[in-house]
């Protein structure tokens, strides 16, 4: 029998203690709440619509966020923990750190077969003072010794008539880092970094002058 060496076996178990149990994992976008600049007492309506290209063609269901990878590089999905599709869960966070400024909110639920101009009209049937749409056209966590958020979030605030007003957008990859378990690190890190996305999007100055009585 040929001798292991110890440096060999050092690395195969950090390999497997870094993923930690990588089925099944769940991250919770739902209960995010941003720290934002805007307040008021204005009603908003607010959608979020999934265009990211594996959910509108089918490869993907609406609830997967992104992947874990086991002991040896091998994928695993991870969904949200509300059972939602991804869009409800961040309508649900927007909506809450909205709240929490005093603006009054519609959420409204929208599909990723939508067309953009439906998803306009469901949001102008709200009838809010103004209308906030992200749309996501990537995002996606992937981690197997550290963890990467990949992003492409386009934000628009319209005014009640459906007219354009206000738009920022955020592109690109987070590295959020790792620990001896992945797992249980991205499960945090995840949340953690959406919700700062969210904060650069609304603190964008014209989303700020948008959103004024």
């Amino acid at each position: 029998m040929k001798k292991v060496s110890l440096g060999l076996l050092v690395s195969l178990c950090a390999v497997v203690l870094s993923s930690g149990c990588v089925v099944g994992q769940k991250y919770n976008y739902s209960a995010v709440v941003a720290d934002i600049g805007p307040t008021g007492t204005k009603t908003i309506g607010v959608a979020t619509h999934d265009q990211r290209p594996d959910v509108v063609i089918g490869e993907k269901t609406p609830d997967v966020v992104g992947t874990l990878r086991g002991g040896f590089g091998n994928p695993w999905y991870v969904t949200t923990e509300s059972g939602r599709p991804l869009a409800d869960d961040m309508t649900e966070a927007i909506a809450a750190t909205l709240t929490k400024n005093n603006f009054k909110v519609f959420t409204v639920t929208v599909s990723h077969k939508d067309k953009p101009q439906d998803v306009l009209e469901k949001l102008k049937a709200t009838n809010g003072d103004n209308l906030i749409l992200l749309t996501l056209n990537e995002w996606k966590s992937d981690a197997y010794m550290n963890a990467t958020l990949y992003y492409n979030a386009i934000f628009k605030v319209f005014d009640r008539n459906g007219n354009l007003v206000a738009e920022t957008a955020k592109k690109g990859q987070e590295e959020l880092g790792g620990s001896m378990n992945t797992a249980a690190h991205t499960k945090k890190a995840v949340p953690a970094a959406f919700k700062k996305i969210i904060e650069e999007l609304f603190n964008n100055t014209n989303v700020v002058e948008a959103l004024k009585q």
